[in-house]
């Protein structure tokens, strides 16, 4: 049994940074206010907004990168400092956690400079330059043997290390932990920030000036232990790491919650687990980095927490530059030494300025005070929070520590796409059926043609809320597709249990596409091809921060970045965190995506197979594939609580690491084997107890031998092994949680699904434990991670079932019951579009407000019951679906032998209300059937009618025409031929919104103000704050943000509501600028010079007369040329254009269909910063 302890005891720093070579040097400077910002001279600076960065100014090694060289210095001084001798200790339990944001990034510019301008590629030194392989150096280079792990929370990595860290000794599984964080300067972040007009042309003045950031560079590690054991060696400690806070905002991609909700909750997480209140507080190192959107918000968490007594406050940034992801560590080491000498360190370059935010910022110089307890703050792109609380040695909690588990972990939901399979559904099939996924075959140059499994992200995104993917790098695409695929098969939370809800995100090598684009720009374009939406898609975190936007999750957050280990490090700590009470449930997502670089990178190293043919333990060599996935994992109380389906549970974990060098690995399988045993010890079983083990061979004869020879150390080796990597390919990150889905994916709950039970029933296994292995890389961390759980008993478990008879596959590939259907076409004129997807239902009190969209709860199955006869709907609610009528398509998701109709899920009407049952909207008719925007499937028209009488011939204008609402989907309207309609008239958009029609100005300020549109009743929740002004990427000029789903289509920023059709009549360039521009006007003419004005025709007064329906006119911002102003739409100083249904597809909607797209301004990016 392992040792636990509530009490972790720092005793040795380490510090680089550009205020001094170690620890008592910067620490020197930074108590006197002596700045150690100066001239950056590592790389040219010309294109830049400014030269000034906390560079050191130490000579580094030539032949060795500066991140690892840096991280190699800090860790020597902290070695020493602590007294510990490596050699008298057990190696097998000294752990290495480590946060960085860009890890050995100048070499990854260098060798991607020379295929850029060469079209040279140095495939070994593009292994050995990614992240995981700041941990392989340091076990390396002092010989370790523990776990080793590397976080890339983007800022905030260090701060979620030292929490990463304090996890392994609470629980007892490692003895020491080297701990820090490292981060060199780099052009990659540079330009990124500089892009986003984020520098400030001086040294940075946070909380002050608040006139922009200033980078640094630096590293800083820590040598952690239990306070026991540090008493028992003689060691004196500087410190205790009381506990930790994390947090997601789930707010915007860069900038931080305005209202500071999130930053407060880390802070409050943090003093609960120490045992601490507020009140107990003596300093607060802030994050502040000097930006405005930072400056504002970190002032407001403060004072949430702490109210009207707001201890002092200080930014150290100012006097370091901003490090990235070594801050954490860097701060948490300085918040150490003020903690051990009693001196708060002081905020500089005030420029004369008093905090406008009436914090005690200590200005100028350190102010000597007795402090017992430390806050330090840590935030990152994607909205990361973490704050870590130090406390001086011995000092007793106020209340309990948070420290130990109390909690038993369940797994309650699994998803995965891997290759070629895009759903779960598929993915199971494939295994069953023995299917490669991976069989595309990609020429790389010089090698000829090599074979590989790829996604199709864009069948992904389809899925996905179009406003959100559309701000997703590919890596985003595929951790939200899996957390989206996940929630298909088992419901989806409430919004009270989405925002309870972490998530943990891992990767093997993080956001490869994004990286090499944006730097691909800047070598070629310098800083004009340097695009801020790509750079906030370079973090490592970045998908995790779509993910928590697209779900509103606001809980725990971390990710990790550590090859071929991700996933088994990521459930491992997630389980941990839940275990101990702090999250009720995390969503542990894994991902990683291979473009052709990374191919033509692991297809020079040894070991890749030149066919679609992977035998393991065959010697054929690995296959690369991309794949992700989601695993649900919570608290077997709140699994209880809200009625979850339990599919596992978790019983143990095993990590381990060998010095082998970066990306390597030994044959021995010693290590392998040690993580194996730790996993059976910590589940508490023996090896006859495992009945299955899910297998890391992947043909790369390296890894096979040595996983086999880990097995029979660990006496696993005569257990049923299953081997999904010769089906799914080498994934690296998400390898082991792919196998995890594997071995779950048929434990459906029985009312997830309205399918009957396949007769194919999988076979159930009583006393089955799943143990899921990382898989090897080619050149991967030599890290070992292993998981032990017992599966639910009495749960099914395969590693998917057969499709089954008389299943056919759909357009996207999914099978009958196991995912959204085909869609169908009804009977041709009626404009009906449907697909097996349940009816939305809704509330109305009047009868009259036939537009009243107010969604109810959805299926929770994928398929959903279908358009068959009877299904969605009650009696005397609606009339019967095209396709349960006469001539009607069938389109029930199946073939033949498909699932007999179910009954919708019970729904109440509100209070003076009554249900009405209708079908989806349709998107607009243009010519092909056009996919939803969250897949699977088109949508219906709101008006269910028989289908008409066949006439092919008649005229385009008696035929039922369907025509854009403010959403851009159609809904079927009446043409000339047919009669009006008789009834009282309906009021006006604006009035049957509860809004006076002389309102309507305010309602186009709150658009031009960044509002979500016009209609009070559409928007989601009140509005918000006003955006601040944004920086255009190129030209610096300021422009305000049309809305939170602004886009750019055809040069024109599109926001939801603008484009109504707000002159159906044909020819009306009035009110379309796309016609004006393909017509040759200015964009202030409204016709041609000498062009009649075209008298509008007006219907006949008459009995039962209806008039046209009014719509609201709304406006957008439009995206011009720099230096050419959109003369005669200024309003108010603001840019402004009225947006025509068909001008964000690039062409006409008036010059009818088929028209070729007007030549376009170029559309300006815009991104807030």
């Amino acid at each position: 049994m392992t040792k636990t302890t509530e009490r972790i005891a720092l005793t040795g720093l380490g510090l680089i940074t550009g205020a001094g070579d170690d620890v008592e040097k910067s620490w020197a400077a930074i108590s006197q206010g002596v700045s150690g910002i100066r001239t950056n001279t590592l790389f040219d600076t010309t294109e830049l907004l400014t030269d000034w960065a906390g560079m050191v100014t130490a000579e580094q090694p030539a032949d060795l990168d500066r991140c690892y060289a840096l991280a190699a210095t800090a860790i020597r001084e902290a070695l020493r400092n602590s007294g510990l001798d490596l050699d008298t200790v057990d190696r097998d339990r000294v752990a290495v956690v480590v946060g960085s944001s860009l890890g050995a990034m100048p070499t990854l510019e260098t060798v991607h400079s020379g295929l850029v301008n060469d079209g040279v590629l140095d495939a070994v030194q593009a292994a050995g330059s990614q992240l995981p392989c700041v941990g392989d150096y340091i076990a390396a280079e002092f010989d370790l043997r523990g776990p080793r792990v590397v976080l890339s929370n983007a800022c905030a990595a260090s701060a979620v290390a030292l929490g990463y860290a304090a996890e392994l000794l609470w629980k007892g599984e490692v003895d020491y932990v080297i701990c820090g964080g490292v981060d060199p300067l780099a052009q990659l972040s540079a330009y990124g920030f500089s892009a986003l007009g984020a520098l400030d042309p001086e040294p940075c003045a946070p909380m002050s000036a608040s006139t922009g950031l200033t980078l640094g560079e630096g590293a800083g590690f820590m040598v952690l232990e239990s306070a026991e054991r540090a008493a028992e060696r003689g060691a004196a400690p500087l410190a205790e790491l009381g506990g930790y806070g994390l947090s997601c905002d789930g707010y915007h991609q860069t900038a931080p919650d305005p209202s500071g909700k999130g930053a407060a909750a880390a802070m409050a997480q943090a003093l609960r687990t120490a045992g601490l209140a507020p009140e107990d507080v003596d300093y607060v190192n802030l994050h502040g980095t000097g930006t405005p959107a930072n400056d504002v918000s970190e002032p407001k968490a403060v004072k949430l927490l702490f109210g009207a007594e707001v201890p002092p406050a200080s930014s150290t940034k100012s006097m370091l530059g901003h490090t990235l992801g070594a801050a954490g560590a860097v701060e948490a080491i300085v918040s150490t030494m003020a903690i051990d000498r009693g001196v708060i360190p002081p905020t500089v370059s005030t420029r004369g300025v008093d905090s406008p935010f009436g914090l005690d910022i200590v200005p100028n110089t350190g102010r000597p005070a007795p402090l017992e307890v430390v806050a330090s703050n840590s935030f990152a792109f994607g909205g990361n929070n973490a704050t870590v609380v130090l406390n001086k040695p011995g000092r007793p909690a106020r209340s309990a520590r948070h420290t130990q588990p109390v909690h038993h972990v369940v797994v309650t939901g699994v998803a995965g796409l891997a290759g070629s399979a895009g759903s779960t559904a598929e993915l199971t099939a494939a295994l069953a059926e023995g299917r490669v996924g991976f069989d595309t075959l990609e020429q790389v140059a010089g090698l000829g043609e090599r074979p590989i499994g790829r996604i199709d992200v864009r069948a992904v995104a389809k899925k996905l809320n179009p406003s959100k993917a559309r701000r997703m790098d590919p890596l985003g695409v595929l951790a939200a597709g899996a957390v989206g695929d996940l929630y298909e098969r088992y419901g989806k939370p409430s919004r009270a249990e989405a925002e309870g809800t972490g998530i943990v995100f891992a990767t093997g090598y993080g956001p490869v596409t994004s990286v090499l684009d944006f730097h691909r720009g800047v070598l070629t374009k310098g800083i004009t091809g340097a695009n801020p939406a790509t750079f906030a898609n370079t973090v490592v975190n970045a998908a995790a921060g779509h993910v928590a936007m697209l779900h509103r999750y606001r809980g725990y957050t971390a990710t990790i970045a550590n090859g071929g280990t991700s996933s088994v490090l990521a459930l491992q700590l997630a389980a941990r965190v839940i275990a101990r009470g702090m999250a009720d449930r995390i969503m542990v997502v894994v991902a990683d995506e291979f473009p052709e670089q990374a191919l033509a990178t692991q297809a020079r190293l040894p070991g890749y197979a030149k066919t679609p043919h992977v035998v393991p333990g065959g010697g054929t060599g690995t296959v690369l594939s991309e794949g992700a996935a989601a695993i649900l994992l919570e608290s077997e109380a709140s699994a209880a609580a809200r009625g979850a389906h339990v599919l596992a549970d978790v019983r143990g974990f095993g990590a381990s690491g060998e010095p082998a060098g970066i990306g390597r690995i030994g044959r021995d399988g010693e290590a392998w084997a040690r993580a194996l045993r730790a996993a059976l010890a910590e589940a508490d079983s023996a090896p006859g107890q495992i009945d299955t083990v899910v297998s890391a061979a992947s043909g790369y004869r390296l890894v096979d031998v040595a996983q086999s020879r880990a097995l029979a150390l660990a006496g696993l080796a005569d257990r049923p092994t299953a081997t999904p990597k010769a089906l799914i390919g080498e994934t690296y990150g998400s390898a082991g949680a792919l196998g995890l889905v594997a071995a779950l994916a048929g434990d459906a709950p029985p009312d997830a699904c309205c399918c009957p039970a396949s007769p194919t029933a999988a076979p159930t296994l009583p006393r089955c434990s799943t143990r899921g292995r990382d898989g090897r890389r080619t050149r991967g961390p030599a890290g070992r991670g292993e998981l032990a759980g017992r599966r639910h008993a009495g749960r099914p478990a395969a590693l998917g079932p057969p499709a089954g008879p008389g299943a056919r596959r759909g357009r996207a590939g999914r099978r009958p019951g196991h995912g959204p259907a085909r869609t169908a076409r009804g009977p041709p004129g009626t404009g009906w579009r449907s697909s097996a997807r349940r009816p939305t239902w809704w509330s109305s009190p009047d009868p009259g407000r036939r537009r009243s969209r107010r969604p109810g709860r959805r299926s929770r199955c994928p398929a959903g019951p279908g358009l068959r006869p009877g299904a969605g709907r009650r009696p005397g609610t609606h009339a019967d679906p095209p396709s349960a009528q006469p001539g009607g398509s069938r389109t029930d998701g199946a073939s033949g032998g498909g699932a007999g109709a179910v009954p919708p899920r019970p729904a109440r009407p509100p209070p003076g209300g009554r249900l009405v049952a209708r079908p989806p909207r349709a998107a607009h008719h243009r010519g092909p059937a056009r996919r939803s925007g969250r897949g699977g499937g088109h949508r219906l028209p709101r008006h269910p009618a028989p289908a008409p009488a066949a006439r092919p011939d008649g005229p385009p204008a008696e035929r039922r025409r369907p025509v854009a609402d403010h959403r851009g989907r159609g809904e079927p309207v009446r043409g000339p031929a047919e009669p009006p309609r008789t009834g009282p008239r309906r009021a006006p958009a604006v009035e049957r919104a509860g809004a006076r029609p002389d309102r309507l100005g305010r309602a186009l300020r709150r658009v031009l103000d960044g509002g979500a549109g016009v209609r009070p009743d559409r928007r989601r929740g009140p509005p918000g704050p006003p955006r601040p002004p944004v920086r255009h990427a190129v030209a610096g000029r300021a422009a305000r943000p049309a809305g939170r789903r602004a886009r750019h289509h055809a040069g024109l920023r599109r926001v939801r509501g603008a484009d109504q059709d707000l002159a159906p009549a044909q020819g009306d360039l009035r009110r379309r600028p796309a016609a004006r521009l393909a017509a040759g006007l200015a964009p202030h003419q409204h016709r041609p010079p000498g062009a009649l004005r075209r008298p509008r025709p007006r219907p006949a007064p008459g009995p039962g007369h209806r008039r046209p329906r009014r719509r609201p006119l709304v406006v957008a911002a439009a995206a011009v040329r720099p230096g050419r102003p959109h003369r005669g739409a200024h309003r108010g100083g603001r840019r402004m254009t009225t947006a025509a249904p068909g001008a964000r597809r690039g062409r006409d909607r008036s010059a009818g269909p088929g028209a070729p797209a007007p030549d376009l301004p170029a559309p300006t990016l815009e991104l807030a910063a």
